[in-house]
């Protein structure tokens, strides 16, 4: 007889849509819809935030509060306790049921196995309310196959999950999630946007997380096909099963994308996500080789048994991980590592050989060259000294270098040097302009017969006047000059010393 493979969802699961409402805050709130219930945490709840622990139901007293669902199967039951008459419709075929039902409420088989849509209206009052605890549905397994294949990947496995937003990794100080029995690390966040993604080849896919005081709504894509869910509640649910689709194609690779609205003080928390497969291995699609940490997330409340018998199934462990790559690869940075380190050593080698070798014929030319000392370009010939200038007295014309540097006023030492004296010849007390001087012999230079002399000399001879003659030594000019451009150089090259001082100033750094 075929195997019949059967998942309960329990009434906490998002997957179940409660009207009006599934949770209406602090206390008993079932006059105005659906209530959670717990067994050992009080029943229902007196603050926000309160784990829930041991049995857990939903509860109204409202009249026409309904619940609604979807499932892929060909069977469903439905549990709990009913005090009061209810209706339970299967694609629209409504049947009509009375109170008193206690446990299995309705149970239906045979259905095509594809997706089908389940709604139940309570007709409750406050004397006769409807519990209700869960719903199991059911399919047929392949032929030779007991239960699918099941891996868990819990929301650490960022190799298989893609988060885009601010999420992070967190631990409940309480550890209370996914559950006291097994705690583990899950992803929160709380500010939008934020998505999660992930694909995967199987015939099955079930995702678990928190609901907890602070949650909110959140979309779930799955290959094109979107649906909402209700995350909130005021109950802390630390493993609920927030998302489940079977009936997958396995040849084909699936992908889903969760959307939550958060933002505003809103959350949403993931615990694991869980692959099914009906044809040995259940795989993820990942792009990197994943480790699993050494605690894991529990996978959802799954039950299986053959077509007379159904057994509850608690933290079924999963059969196989995540896969890891099983050839070896290539390690591409062994190989350029060394050719990369090499052709840098052969540059540095070309480099410095070319530096070599330039050095060598620049040493060589410099050695192979005749260098004579710097020599001093003589200056223009000395101006003949005049006999019978202004006052009779001779003159002499200075060197045109000797002009241009007694006119040069930039030097600090322009107006501290005094005109050298010649040992030979007194300097003249007054200069003729220079269009008076005339270029004659540089030994010796007679004055013109025509020249006149002073009033009131007497009148000499040409004898006398050629005594008068000046014989013309080296120009006191020409030393002036080298000691001019010697202080000139060596005034460019003190650039330290400020320029504009007189012989009233005293030098910087001391004292007057």
């Amino acid at each position: 007889m075929a195997s019949v493979w059967t998942v309960s969802i329990d009434d906490t699961s998002s997957l179940i849509s409660y009207l009006p409402h599934g949770d209406g805050g602090v206390g008993d709130q079932t006059s105005t819809g659906w209530q959670p219930w717990f067994s050992d945490s009080g029943g229902f709840n007196s603050a926000g935030g309160k784990d829930g622990l041991g049995m857990s139901y939903h509860v109204t007293a409202l009249s026409g509060a309904r619940l609604d669902f979807q499932f892929y199967g060909t069977g469903i039951a439905l549990y709990g306790n009913a005090s009061c008459s209810y209706d339970v419709s299967v694609d629209g075929n409504t049947q009509n049921l009375q109170a008193g039902g206690k446990g299995q409420l309705f149970a239906q088989d045979g259905l095509h196995e594809q997706m089908h849509h389940v709604s139940l209206t309570a007709n409750a009052s406050n004397s006769s309310r409807f519990w209700f605890d869960r719903v199991d549905v059911s399919r047929p397994l392949p032929s030779g196959i007991s239960s699918p294949t099941s891996t868990s990947y819990p929301a650490t496995n960022t190799s298989f999950i893609k988060y885009d937003g601010n999420w992070t990794v967190q631990n409940d100080p309480n550890a209370q999630i996914p559950s006291r029995e097994n705690p583990a690390p899950f992803y929160e966040v709380s500010d939008a946007p934020a998505s999660l993604s992930f694909s995967f080849e199987g015939t099955g896919v079930a995702v678990n997380g928190s609901r907890n005081w602070g949650g909110w709504t959140y979309d779930v894509n799955l290959d094109g096909t979107d649906s909402g869910y209700n995350a909130s509640t005021m109950w802390l649910i630390g493993d609920a099963l927030l998302f489940y689709q079977d009936g997958l194609d396995p040849t084909k690779t699936h992908t889903v994308n969760i959307t939550p609205k958060v933002g505003g003080g809103f959350k949403f928390w993931l615990n694991s996500v869980t692959i099914l497969s009906d044809s040995g291995v259940a795989s993820g699609v990942t792009t990197n080789t994943y480790v699993a940490p050494s605690s894991s997330c529990k996978p959802p409340k799954l039950t299986t048994g053959d077509s007379s018998t159904s057994s509850a199934i608690s933290n079924p462990t999963p059969t196989s991980g995540t896969s890891t790559a099983g050839s070896k690869q290539t390690n591409v940075g062994v190989i350029v590592g060394p050719v990369v380190a090499g052709v840098a050593v052969l540059l540095i080698l070309a480099a410095l050989g070319l530096w070599y070798l330039r050095r060598r014929r620049a040493f060589a030319a410099f050695t192979s060259a005749n260098f004579s000392p710097y020599v001093l370009p003589p200056g223009p010939a000395p101006a003949p000294a005049i006999a019978g200038g202004e006052g009779g007295a001779a003159t002499t014309s200075p060197s045109p270098l000797a002009a241009k540097l007694a006119n040069e006023s930039n030097s600090p030492y322009a107006t501290t040097r005094a005109a050298p004296v010649s040992p030979a010849a007194t300097p003249p007390t007054s200069v003729p302009p220079r269009s008076a001087v005339s270029a004659v012999s540089p030994q010796t230079v007679a004055p013109p017969p025509s020249l006149p002399l002073t009033p009131g000399e007497p009148q000499t001879s040409a004898s006398a006047a050629a005594s008068t003659v000046v014989t013309q030594p080296s120009s006191p000019d020409s030393h002036a000059a080298v000691d001019r451009l010697i202080q000139i150089i060596a005034d460019r090259i003190d650039r330290t010393r400020p320029l504009g001082y007189g012989s009233d100033v005293p030098p910087p750094g001391y004292d007057a």
